[in-house]
């Protein structure tokens, strides 16, 4: 029987070392060439794929016609009049340029656009008018049984078409210039010339609007100030005037000169006398009537005298401040009566800070779609897509494509690697190997046969005596398990072995698709019937070979059948007869009956099928062997793709 095998836990499982990497955190770039290189029609595919998708997605693109106009700002200069500007210009600086970009792209000044051009009723601006989709024709429908209409109105029409038209263009400063460039794509050459055209000219309308609503806001403001100050200066003369009528006559600056010499001359003969009374009668107290008399006559006059002086005095500066008032009111104004004059002038004299530099004109080559490019870039997505899902298929691929790895990973070795077959179906694939002995298929079951032979009982390497009965498994079905049996058994009946094939799967019978009906009694006839169980045993022509069908088990459990004394019974007898018995069990995973046909065998061979049966469920087939205390004695890597390269080498030498 076969030995016990080591311990294929997960965490041996899932390092699965390789024989061509020394380290497997280093990037192999051969390696990753080698990959795509496999998958070239895959990526060409792909790629072509994409590049035909982007021809329908090209051809789905309505044509754009390119258009655009250039503006210039004009410098500041003192306009024909000679007058100085009352409202300012628009300044070179950059935030008054990004300003005035804004200004173009205005909802104003783009609805005034829409409504002078009638972009309203343009399908392309308002997309209420385009055919709707399916998806837009079924919600409406929807919405129209629940009552809701989606139907815009007039007033939303516009908003979408101001919306697309804004969305479309495109304004911005050429560098370290003072020029507006405004450029626009539409279905049609000569409605992109239109529509910029038209805004370019909106804008230097505006310019000249904004001006002039500038200079009228201004205008009535120094009218209205004018009248105001008109009524200041009436004001103030009529307070002059009046109080020139209210006083007998008007004081001069002469009048007080000369009121004020007077009060200085009876002053003088007021001291005049006290020095003579002082001098006649040593007192300055007068002590007859008489000098009583001229003192108090004297004093008399200059209290008058002061009283004149004063009133004098305060009449010539009331008279002077209301002729500084009336004076300041009235130079006031005359510069506002002035201003005023000057803006009026200049109201019809306003011209826009932006003149139009060159127009737009027709061009009739579409600018977009740009087919070249969007091709290439269709092309160089779908090269993206196919090496990212070649890389990610890699990533995620826990199968195994090398023997190399399927070794490593579980001290196992790969006595055979076959490649895929190229028949139609299995009924067609005896009579491919017959005929074509010297395939590629069949020349790796000849490889298969000679590591057999070398093989012992133990699995190592040696010329030994082979034992007689070979069973095959696999972890699931459909890894090519039936079909390396039945080719095996074909080629090893071509060395003058007598060799049968006995079909195990009670549950699953697959022969008939190989050999068709009719061969047999099948394999319970020969377990039950031991002493006649070479009725079961059925020919194939012009081979060396028999095959034993399987059948059904009908009401008794199959791996019951397989633990009987009779099965036991009837391999005995099958080695006595024949030279080479091999066994198609069933898989291991879903069934028992592999692991207690192996206990009868001397070889076990285990099938792997390439790229397709993952890691985990090889390691778990494997573990139910460990667990009788049986390994198999060899792997077989099924249904290889010739783009792996492992079926590749030496092609000159198969004649298929």
């Amino acid at each position: 029987m076969s030995n016990p095998a080591p311990d294929w836990t997960s965490a041996n499982v899932h390092a699965l070392p390789s024989a061509r990497y020394a380290d497997d955190d280093e990037i192999d770039i051969g390696e990753v060439i080698t990959l795509f290189w496999r998958r070239k029609w895959l990526l060409t595919c792909v790629v072509l794929a994409s590049i035909i998708a982007g021809i329908f997605y090209v051809q789905q693109l309505p044509k754009l016609y390119y258009a655009e106009a250039k503006l210039i700002l004009e410098s500041q200069e003192q306009n024909a009049t000679g007058l100085e500007n009352l409202v300012p210009g628009i300044s070179s600086d950059d935030s008054e340029m990004n300003s005035q970009i804004e200004v173009i792209k205005s909802r104003n000044l783009v609805g005034q656009v829409v409504k002078d051009l009638s972009l309203i009723d343009d399908p392309e601006y308002n997309t209420t008018l385009q055919e709707p989709t399916l998806i837009a024709r079924s919600i409406e429908w929807v919405l129209a049984k629940i009552g809701i209409s989606l139907s815009p109105d007039l007033q939303d029409q516009r908003e979408i078409a101001i919306d697309e038209l804004t969305e479309n263009l495109n304004v911005s400063v050429l560098p370290k210039t003072h020029v507006f460039k405004i450029s626009l794509e539409t279905w049609d050459p000569l409605k992109s010339v239109k529509i910029v055209n038209a805004l370019s000219q909106a804008f230097v309308s505006d310019q000249v609007k904004a001006k002039l609503d500038s200079n009228t806001q201004a205008a009535d403001w120094l009218r209205n100030k004018v009248n105001d100050l008109a009524e200041i200066l009436n004001e103030s003369e009529a307070k002059a005037a009046s109080f020139r009528n209210q006083t007998e006559r008007v004081v001069t600056e002469q009048d007080v000169v000369r009121s004020n010499n007077n009060l200085k001359n009876a002053r003088g003969r007021l001291s005049s006398f006290e020095t003579s009374l002082k001098d006649r009668t040593g007192s300055a107290v007068p002590t007859r009537d008489s000098d009583r008399a001229q003192l108090n006559f004297l004093l008399l006059n200059i209290s008058k005298l002061e009283a004149i002086v004063e009133k004098q005095t305060n009449d010539l500066l009331t008279i002077r401040q209301l002729d500084r008032e009336a004076e300041a009111a009235g130079a006031i104004y005359e510069h506002f009566v002035q201003r005023m004059n000057q803006i009026e002038v200049q109201k019809g004299l306003q011209e826009s800070d932006v003149r139009i530099l060159s127009g737009a004109v027709p061009r009739y080559k579409p600018t977009k779609p740009r087919k070249g490019l969007t091709l290439a870039v269709f092309a160089i997505l779908g090269l993206i897509f196919g090496v990212a899902y070649i890389l990610l298929r890699k990533l995620m691929d826990k199968s195994f494509n090398d023997p190399a790895e399927l070794q490593s990973a579980f001290g196992v070795p790969v006595i055979g690697t076959i490649p895929r077959a190229k028949t139609k179906n299995r009924r067609a694939l005896l009579s491919y190997a017959i005929k074509r002995p010297s395939s590629a298929i069949m020349e790796a079951i000849r490889d298969l046969r000679t590591s057999l032979l070398a093989l012992d009982k133990r699995g190592n390497q040696s010329g030994g005596h082979s034992g007689q009965v070979l069973v095959l498994t696999s972890s699931v079905p459909a890894e090519g398990k039936t079909t390396s049996s039945v080719l095996l058994a074909l080629n090893s009946s071509a060395l003058d072995k007598k060799v049968l094939l006995v079909e195990c799967d009670l549950r699953r019978s697959t022969f008939k698709t190989y050999f068709g009906s009719g061969t047999g009694l099948g394999l319970l006839h020969a377990i039950d019937h031991i002493n006649d169980w070479e009725a079961a045993v059925g020919t194939v022509p012009k081979t060396n070979m028999d095959v034993i069908f399987g059948g059904t088990s009908d009401n008794r459990n199959a791996a019951d059948i397989f633990a009987s004394q009779g099965f036991t019974d009837f391999v005995e007898r099958a080695k006595e007869k024949y030279d080479l018995v091999i066994l198609d069990s069933p898989p291991v995973l879903p069934v028992p009956d592999a692991r207690l046909i192996a206990k009868l065998s001397d070889k076990i061979i285990y099938v792997v099928k390439s790229s397709s049966t993952p890691s985990s469920t090889v390691a778990a087939g494997l573990r139910l062997f460990e667990n009788i205390d049986l390994r198999p004695d060899g792997l077989i890597m099924t249904q290889i793709d010739k783009r792996s390269g492992y079926s590749s080498y030496g092609s000159e030498y198969y004649r298929n």
